[in-house]
């Protein structure tokens, strides 16, 4: 996001700004029970006035003793009712499903700014020792499924073995974009799960999302991770290595890079071409379509320079890559193509 302002406004919970929903009428009950406990307190045991009407007769202890009862129930009631607003959600109503998230997705997407899952395989349970008290966030990868036009999410770490996997939700979500089921695609980024132990420059080492931007300005690496160009890779040997070209053209002049969309004229050309910058090694190189291994390179040694042809399309359609040895797994977001 662009502004501090839209942060401040993030719709989540315990930001009453983010969550307004308007003035709740219903809320403000509890002035009219301020208001019968001031009456209470106005009550005597009787009415006499005197000749100029001036009421002489004592106030009821009864009813004063009431009337601050209701007066303190009436403002604790308010205090508790404060700040009068409705909401579009809270913890308090049993589960909301994915509405949250989607409620979050739509806002960032309003305010022009990128969504991303992070982690969403991995489970956080704590119980603490005292009372019945414990947090808990569950495995996740069916709200990928369930929320829309959000923006990517992380594959590495805790989002490989049920979202990034062949066949897994993220093919699924891909083939549904392929057959207009879905407005947009999702692409995958490596998110870091580092807390406060350990050695910050090597876990960086261990794990990169690369953006290809054509200059290094602010708005061209956010313009490449909106649009998916992009490819992520973690391992101990991952620094060392670089995926030279992925791409997908058609023999006359029609070319597609990650996360292009390209009309092909004829059946498509994919290109791969990748090395080690230093101690070369043989790798695995699959390369994925629709959710399924349409070709699996087994023992490819490196530098590679492959090219083969896919079917011609006859709807649109979709290719990623993964590359895989001992010390890389590196995954490729995908190029469409009709």
């Amino acid at each position: 996001l662009e502004k501090d302002e839209d942060y401040r406004n993030l719709p989540v919970i315990g930001n009453f700004k983010g969550l307004r929903d308007g003035l709740a009428i219903i809320k403000l009950w509890p002035f009219l029970t301020l208001l019968v406990g001031f009456v209470c307190m106005k009550k005597r045991i009787y009415s006499y006035k005197d000749y100029q009407g001036k009421e002489l007769a004592p106030y009821s202890k009864k009813w004063r003793i009431t009337g601050v009862f209701i007066i303190i129930l009436s403002f604790l009631f308010v205090l508790n009712n404060w700040p009068f607003l409705k909401f579009k959600f809270d913890s308090y109503h049993g589960d909301l499903g994915s509405f949250p998230y989607q409620n979050f997705i739509n806002y960032v997407e309003k305010k022009g700014g990128l969504t991303f899952w992070a982690h969403p395989e991995a489970e956080y349970i704590l119980n603490l020792k005292f009372g019945k008290v414990s947090f808990e966030t569950r495995a996740h990868p069916h709200l990928l499924l369930e929320t829309k036009n959000y923006t990517g999410f992380s594959i590495f770490y805790e989002g490989y073995k049920i979202v990034g996997k062949p066949g897994g939700v993220w093919d699924k979500i891909l083939t549904g974009y392929c057959k207009g089921e879905r407005e947009k695609p999702i692409w995958a980024i490596a998110g870091l799960a580092f807390d406060n132990k350990g050695d910050l420059a090597a876990a960086i080492r261990k794990l990169q999302t690369i953006i290809l931007v054509p200059y290094l300005t602010k708005e061209a690496v956010l313009n490449s991770l909106r649009k998916g160009r992009v490819y992520v890779k973690k391992g101990k040997d991952s620094f060392d290595f670089s995926l030279i070209d992925f791409s997908v053209s058609d023999g006359l002049g029609k070319k597609g890079i990650i996360g292009d969309t390209v009309k092909v004229e004829t059946r498509p050309l994919i290109h791969l071409q990748g090395q080690f910058l230093n101690n070369q090694q043989r790798v695995e190189i699959k390369v994925i379509k629709e959710g399924k291994v349409i070709k699996d390179y087994k023992e490819v040694e490196t530098p590679f320079n492959l090219s083969f042809y896919g079917e011609a399309p006859v709807s649109k359609t979709y290719y990623r890559v993964e590359i895989k040895s001992k010390g890389i797994h590196l995954v490729t977001n995908p190029i469409f193509v009709y």
